[in-house]
């Protein structure tokens, strides 16, 4: 395993592109703080823990793969966290009811802001779940964990599956985040449901004019990017 970790962790070393000092600055006001990168793409990060994955593929089993992304998630930099991401999705036909508990537990551990939080659920969690929607009620209980990044997580983790979803499932979803203060959640339910509203615009807008002298601005305003002009100005003035 250690082998797996060190080729993955060379090869992104050789492709890093160092941020300036400004650039550093701008990433870290938008992601945090904490944010480390090397300066490569997703999709690069993504393809180099694909192609390791091949070299390997008939040495590294589920269970290894799931240490091995376990101890990139907590590597130093930021893309060392993507490719543990990446490569344990390499197993996606294996996981299974247990694996989401892992995930979450991944979250709780090594999730430190929103990018790593997104990336995972949107293309990890979201299409296991999309193609296993029993599944879905899962992560229900991830809503009223403590971690931030794990309620976030509740909301992203459906949101490219929002189409297969019942309206009023993801009203359930996005309800106990109606009232949020807290920005990370209030951006998560808004994108949800600007994303629902692509299929159910009524049922969406109905929902938003029942809420919007109660909810935050800031997710009324994210709902409604893609709503037609008229039920803009309904649900925001």
């Amino acid at each position: 395993m250690d082998v797996v970790i060190e080729q993955i962790k060379k090869a992104l070393r050789a492709k890093a592109k160092p941020l300036s000092p400004k650039k550093l600055e701008w990433a870290r006001r938008i992601v945090g703080q904490d944010f480390n990168p090397l300066g490569l793409k997703l999709a690069e990060v993504w393809k180099i823990s694909r192609d390791v994955y091949k070299q390997n593929e008939d040495k590294v089993n589920y269970n290894q793969a799931l240490k091995i992304s376990e101890e990139l998630l907590q590597c130093q930099y930021q893309e060392e966290k993507f490719a543990g991401v990446g490569f344990i999705n390499n197993f996606r036909k294996e996981f299974d009811e247990n694996t989401l508990q892992v995930f979450r537990s991944w979250i709780d551990k090594y999730c430190h802001n929103w990018a790593f939080c997104d990336s995972f659920c949107i293309n990890v969690i979201g299409p296991f779940l999309g193609k296993n929607l029993k599944l879905v009620f899962k992560v229900e209980p991830w809503a009223k964990d403590k971690n931030l990044w794990v309620q976030r997580a509740s909301l992203v983790a459906v949101l490219k599956i929002a189409r297969l979803l019942k309206p009023n499932y993801i009203f359930k979803r996005a309800t106990p985040f109606i009232q949020t203060k807290e920005p990370y959640l209030q951006k998560a339910v808004g994108w949800l449901l600007k994303e629902s509203a692509k299929w159910h615009q009524g049922a969406v807008v109905k929902f938003l004019l029942k809420w919007k002298h109660s909810t935050p601005r800031l997710i009324l305003r994210y709902a409604c990017e893609k709503l037609p002009e008229d039920d803009k100005k309904e649900i925001l003035k």
